[in-house]
């Protein structure tokens, strides 16, 4: 999907050699972001991995030293939301622009037991996001609400733009 938003012409089977290839699929976890930024590149893209949970395990190291009790508790939480609210307003600011960010969410919203699935956020909308689902049969242009996606969202994305895209530039002096 993202591929052919920036105009890559390349079939599905293309695709999948290549993910394969670069070890993007895992039997337990699924689809690795690392591998589908290598895909993604392959075909001239800039894309990168981006990770706005808490550390991913390792709140000890977070807490330096502290031990965990319910003050702890409280702080890992806060930052969980302040994290999770930064990457919303870095996605939400990049769709303005154009940009679609793909990220991984449990499917189907609300069913935490799966391993995670992954989406298309293509577009703002009023009091949500705009999204394509590749697993859905009429999975294009669907929308979802902020707090929906939030409480299913895992935290992670990947961010592509061509090579000569604006967006390229934006953080760079």
């Amino acid at each position: 999907m993202v591929l052919e938003f920036w105009g890559a012409r390349v079939t599905l089977a293309q695709v999948l050699d290549r993910a394969l290839a670069a070890g993007a699929w895992d039997e337990n976890r699924h689809w690795l972001h690392t591998g589908l930024v290598a895909v993604l590149q392959d075909h001239g893209l800039m894309a990168c991995r981006r990770n706005w949970r808490l550390l991913d395990g390792h709140e000890k190291a977070y807490l330096a030293g502290r031990q965990p009790g319910a003050d702890t508790a409280e702080e890992l939480e806060w930052v969980r939301d302040q994290m999770l609210a930064e990457g919303l307003a870095t996605v939400t600011g990049l769709l303005a622009q154009g940009v679609p960010v793909i990220t991984s969410v449990y499917r189907p919203f609300g069913d935490h037991r799966g391993s995670g699935h992954q989406i298309v956020l293509i577009g703002n909308a009023e009091g949500g996001l705009r999204y394509h689902d590749p697993a859905e049969r009429d999975g294009e242009r669907m929308e979802v609400s902020v707090e929906m996606f939030l409480a299913n969202w895992k935290g992670t994305g990947i961010i592509t733009v061509p090579r000569d895209h604006p967006q390229n530039r934006l953080n760079r002096p």
